[in-house]
């Protein structure tokens, strides 16, 4: 071959040289920044990682068990539920988790084989309860579908009516509707205050508690020794609202009891605040050690009078206990609305510090007492915030180091516009579970309307534009927010 030739060759020779040397040096196979992504995603190596450098731990940590099957929910989407017991109807809404706004679900409204007068929701399900001052008590229960929020019939009687019956607070012929007389811890378990069918009670009051389980199918069994009956002088006292210490401790509960004995004729004159003591398999033991404290003697004609408290409500630090005080027998004259003016009684709302060792309740101050009423007291789940249900919506903040509540600037929120009538205020409400919304059922129009909480203020402003009707009728409601 001649010289001529060979230099006809060389850049064929020189290209091929230095593609061998490019494959050669990245491995074979061109180069990991080069290499497809088989997550679709820009910067990301899918490779093995390089093998570690360091030592294991001669006592590697135990590995968390998977926890049992329970009610408990995981979604992080929130429907409201309103029961009407005239109607005898429960309506839904899914709770918009940007806006508060209210969707009603499909289906909905849902109806109970009875009219509903208690409701609490435990996960995947809700439990419906109604009572009479006949103590026909019934329970039933609904699944909830966690992504539609539509509600399915499964129970639709009282599997332990033999056992227990749940039941709200009577006074006379009228059933109490509290707003927490049925709570639930963080595993599913129960309290409800009702009464034990073999025991005696007392003009149609509960005369027990009871602490039921649910497993992850929704079926309710009895804790051990379940219901739990408490005496004061020898006498069954009657329980009503709870609240549970945010450790498991302590179960807080209102109760109906004979504090100073004798107890004249068959109806107890005290109404009694109560620590009682918690055990591990979710049983109740002993009051704590101060409990039971008397709120309200039926006998004294001074503003020492707590009559028919409807809720409690406890700080999540566990220091501070808040109990709502419907007011004394004085009845005061009513000016507010543009309507005619009508009597009734003061309120007050009773503030307590809770030893957070053994359960001792002090009583620390009566708060804001005015002329007005009282129908419940809820607590922001963050603490910073108590809100009262009054002739609208009146809203505390909350000294974290002494519980001392201060009204916000431009509470009460939500009034009642006209009569300044007991039938027009707001019937009932609730807040979300991020301390976000508050919910209230209107007295004048009987819809659910929807307010933002201002979590640096604590003012509450309505939504415009998410009110939603109840239909018409209806007296007594009841409200519960369930993230199945």
């Amino acid at each position: 071959m001649s010289n001529a030739s060979r230099f006809i060759y060389l850049p064929y020779i020189i290209v091929l040289l230095l593609c061998w040397l490019t494959f050669v040096g990245c491995g074979g196979g061109g180069s990991s920044s080069a290499a497809p992504n088989p997550t679709g995603s820009a910067g990301i190596n899918t490779g093995t990682p390089p093998p570690s450098t360091t030592t294991p731990s001669p006592n590697p940590p135990t590995p968390t068990p998977t926890p049992s099957p329970s009610p408990t929910g995981t979604s992080s989407q929130q429907f409201i539920y309103v029961a009407s017991t005239t109607a005898g109807a429960i309506f839904g809404f899914r709770i918009d988790r940007f806006t508060g706004a209210l969707t009603e679900v499909p289906g909905s409204p849902f109806f109970a084989p009875f009219a509903p007068v208690l409701m609490k929701a435990v996960g995947r399900f809700l439990l419906v309860g109604n009572a009479d001052p006949s103590q026909t008590n019934s329970l039933a229960e609904f699944s909830i579908d966690p992504s539609t929020g539509g509600l399915m019939l499964i129970l639709t009687s009282n599997p332990l009516s033999a056992i227990f019956q749940p039941g709200p607070f009577f006074e006379g012929p009228t059933a109490q509707l509290n707003l927490n007389n049925t709570v639930v811890d963080s595993s599913g378990r129960l309290y409800i205050s009702g009464r034990k069918p073999a025991q005696s009670f007392t003009g149609g009051d509960t005369n027990a508690i009871g602490s039921l389980t649910m497993d992850a199918q929704g079926n309710l069994q009895t804790v051990s020794s379940s219901p739990f009956a408490f005496q004061v002088n020898g006498a069954i006292a009657s329980p009503g609202p709870l609240a549970l210490d945010p450790a498991g401790r302590f179960l807080y509960a209102v109760m109906r009891a004979c504090l100073l004995a004798p107890c004249p004729g068959d109806t107890p004159p005290s109404n009694v605040l109560a620590a009682i003591n918690r055990m591990a398999d979710g049983g109740l033991d002993a009051f704590a050690p101060g409990s039971p404290l008397r709120i309200a003697h039926f006998f004294l004609t001074s503003h020492d009078r707590c009559f028919t408290p409807s809720s409690l409500a406890i700080h999540p630090s566990g220091k501070f206990l808040y109990l709502e005080c419907p007011g004394d027998d004085v009845t005061t004259p009513l000016t507010g609305g543009s309507g005619p003016v009508h009597s009734g009684r003061a309120f007050a709302i009773q503030a307590y510090q809770v030893d957070p060792n053994g359960g001792t309740l002090l009583e620390t101050f009566d708060c804001c007492e005015t002329l007005a009423i009282l129908n419940g007291v809820l607590m922001q789940p963050q603490g910073n915030f108590l809100l009262a249900l009054t002739q609208g919506v009146s809203v505390f903040s909350i000294n974290q180091n002494t519980g001392f509540l201060t009204q916000v600037a431009g509470s009460p929120f939500a009034l009642a516009s006209g009569d300044f009538s007991t039938q027009l205020f707001p019937q009932m409400f609730t807040i979300d579970k991020t301390g976000s919304f508050v919910y209230i059922v209107r007295g004048s129009d009987l819809t659910v309307a929807s307010l933002s909480l201002n979590a640096s203020t604590g003012a509450l402003t309505e939504l415009p534009g998410t009110t939603r009707s109840l239909g018409p009728g209806g007296s007594q409601f009841s409200m519960q927010i369930a993230q199945p």
